[in-house]
């Protein structure tokens, strides 16, 4: 694996969302267990996020595919424990748009079976769970008392500069040497497992000293490294990846997934509490599994239907700041990014600047880089042609339409029939007929304030509920100003 420059994020977190995967696990249903019993998951293309509280059975959702899809170059033993030795499911799957079925069924008889894959699946699973594996697999290390025979048996590797550059990246240390060795074969519980050796600072340590962050970030990457020279198709299932590591080197190793995960085509299934990884990741490709009434269900968390970090108690990142001409076309933006899979309402801090001059001025002051965090100018549809307010510098978009978003609205609202708007807004038709009577002959700044005395209410909660009615019967400009905004925000 290459170096990672920080100039190159942008462009693995966009190929991470954009590409083609050759595996593709379309279906998850369990048939048998205690806690995921009847659940049924349908599957993102490539990337699938499972996010919830702790208990609701991420856990052994993640081991159960794993266990399911796992071959002799998996990296781990098959997971067991009486919980997941009762399970049924079946895993609905495409290669190369081939599709297959694979089955997990533990019977009475024989505790371990497996149905094997068909041969032409060419499928290898790997699992990387810190949060279990680091612990026990430090413990085994101290209690072997042959590790330099092992050493000296399967060999040991300098990494080399590319390689150490990349290391160094994820740790955010300076080592000077890193070797490496890769042992296979010898324990039942690690089909394959690395050993290391560092020198850093002058001082000479192996695995076994490491904290459980530093070998933790070590087994990544040496996992990704065997990942990539293991032959056929691959599937990565990695559990709370956050594990014993700070911010920092959370958003470091999410930095390095992306470009493993976009790079080589490797299907990804992920859970994870860290809105330090979830930031840059689609809603369209996250699943929030939640206890309800009715036992553990799956909810998407795409278009803004339910909230994956106020469901995990997380405040939501800031992904950049835009800045606006006034309150309308805030409320406006955020209804747009509220039926988004790729922002949120929440993606963004919005500034009213005014009007679409100070918008550029604004914008002008602040159009140098800053990393991860964007400035945008977004202006009115009706800015469209003015070449003299956009040609001042820094990155911007437009809300849709050729008109300014009140003036949008305005004709929207008197298009339609009182009954129906009575309906959508849940007034009755007289109200709507007296806010039209009361609005009429009104300029479009004004109308939805004189709209809005009417019904009792003021002029965001009026407007943003017009706004919702509007982008509902327009998804194709919808469409059109969230491709501009990914444009903007994430560049081409």
């Amino acid at each position: 694996m290459s170096g990672l420059k920080e100039a190159k994020v942008n462009d693995y977190w966009r190929d991470f969302v954009r590409r083609k995967y050759p595996v593709k696990l379309e279906k998850l249903k369990f048939t048998s267990h205690e806690v995921l019993s009847d659940l049924e998951i349908a599957l993102n293309d490539g990337v699938n996020v499972f996010i919830g509280r702790n208990g609701v059975g991420k856990s052994n959702l993640m081991r159960l595919a794993y266990n399911c899809l796992i071959e002799e170059s998996s990296n781990r033993a098959p997971f067991k424990t009486p919980i997941l030795e009762k399970a049924k499911l079946k895993i609905n799957l495409a290669i190369n748009g081939v599709g297959y079925e694979r089955f997990l069924n533990y019977d009475d008889a024989d505790k371990d079976q497996i149905v094997p894959a068909p041969a032409a699946m060419e499928l290898a699973s790997f699992m990387f769970d810190p949060c279990t594996l680091i612990p026990l697999f430090q413990e085994m290390l101290l209690q072997q008392t042959n590790i330099a025979e092992l050493i000296e048996q399967h060999g040991e590797n300098l990494a080399t500069e590319e390689e150490l550059s990349v290391i160094n990246y994820l740790t955010g240390n300076e080592y000077s040497r890193v070797w490496m060795t890769t042992v296979e074969g010898e324990f039942d519980n690690y089909p394959a497992f690395p050993f290391f050796r560092v020198e850093l600072g002058g001082v000479v340590y192996d695995s076994s000293g490491m904290g459980m962050g530093e070998l933790s970030l070590f087994y990544f990457w040496w996992l990704v490294n065997y990942m990539e020279h293991a032959e056929g198709n691959k599937v990565l299932f990695i559990e709370e990846p956050e594990s014993f590591l700070p911010p920092a080197s959370q958003d470091r190793l999410a930095n390095v997934l992306a470009k493993t995960v976009a790079g080589s085509g490797i299907t990804l299934m992920l859970s994870t509490h860290s809105e330090h990884i979830l930031k840059r990741v689609p809603s369209s490709f996250m699943h929030l599994i939640i206890r309800t009434d009715n036992g553990i269900q799956n909810f998407s968390a795409a278009g803004g239907m339910a909230s994956h970090l106020e469901s995990l108690g997380l405040i939501p990142p800031k992904i950049g700041m835009l800045f606006l001409e006034d309150v309308g076309g805030i409320i406006f933006a955020k209804a747009l990014f509220n039926n988004s899979s790729d922002f949120s309402i929440d993606s963004f801090y919005y500034h009213k600047s005014g009007s679409e001059g100070h918008v550029s001025i604004d914008l002008s002051r602040l159009a140098f880089p800053h990393k991860g965090f964007k400035f945008a100018g977004l202006y009115d549809g009706d800015c469209r042609e003015s070449k003299s307010i956009l040609g001042k510098g820094g990155d911007y978009f437009f809300l849709p339409t050729s008109l300014a978003p009140d003036e949008i609205m305005m004709a929207y609202f008197k298009s339609k029939p009182a009954s129906f708007l009575a309906s959508k807004l849940m007034v009755s038709e007289l109200k709507v007929s007296q806010a039209k009577a009361a609005a009429a002959g009104s300029d479009f700044h004004d109308y939805f304030h004189n709209v809005g005395r009417v019904f009792g209410w003021d002029f965001n909660r009026v407007f943003s509920v017009v706004c919702e009615m509007w982008i509902d019967e327009h998804p194709e400009e919808l469409d059109k100003f969230l491709n501009g905004a990914k444009v903007a925000i994430y560049g081409k």
